[in-house]
């Protein structure tokens, strides 16, 4: 009988110690995330993933953008590629691809936004855009700059600021400080 009291009161000994336990993890736990919120400190990611591969399909299965890069952090409402290329398909075929520095998809809508050093080339006639950010919607699947962007197409280069595109670059819209040259011109 002594045996069970001992090894009652030793439970009982466990479950406060394991009780104490949970209530300073939660009290600390809080007021760590009350802290986070004081410092304004971002949010943690959710999963950090190597050699990523993103892929878009619309209602009918195909294809409409393919993200890869070498790593992404993956967040609650944003995934964002580091050193990423970026392919745009039309009928699951692909109509241009290019790279930047990092890459933001937005998990819910499917939008994304380029950043860095950013190229995009077309298959159809080889035109070239640059620029430094990008943003890609998907709904209106149109390319969108606000920022100084370059277009090559053939030996005729455009630059301006501001810009809304097709995927495959055969409609572009240049809105401010549009300069057009030929190769070598100004080079």
């Amino acid at each position: 009988m002594r045996e069970f009291k001992r090894f009652a009161l030793f439970l009982t000994a466990i479950g406060v110690i394991a009780t104490i336990l949970v209530v300073v993890i939660l009290v600390t736990s809080t007021s760590l995330k009350q802290e986070r919120k004081k410092l304004n400190w971002e949010e943690l990611p959710l999963v950090a993933l190597e050699g990523v591969t993103l892929t878009h399909w619309n209602e009918l299965g195909d294809k409409v953008w393919l993200l890869q890069a070498g790593s992404a952090l993956q967040y609650a409402d944003v995934t964002i590629l580091e050193h990423a290329s970026v392919t745009l398909f039309e009928d699951a075929v692909p109509i241009s691809s290019g790279s930047a520095d990092s890459v933001s998809v937005n998990n819910s809508s499917s939008d994304f936004d380029l950043e860095g050093n950013i190229t995009v080339v077309s298959y159809h006639d080889k035109a070239t855009l640059a620029t430094s950010q990008l943003h890609w919607d998907a709904k209106e699947r149109k390319i969108y700059s606000d920022e100084d962007v370059m277009v090559a197409r053939g030996d005729l280069i455009v630059r301006g600021k501001g810009l809304v595109a097709e995927p495959d670059l055969s409609q572009i819209t240049i809105y401010n400080q549009v300069t057009s040259y030929l190769k070598g011109e100004h080079e």
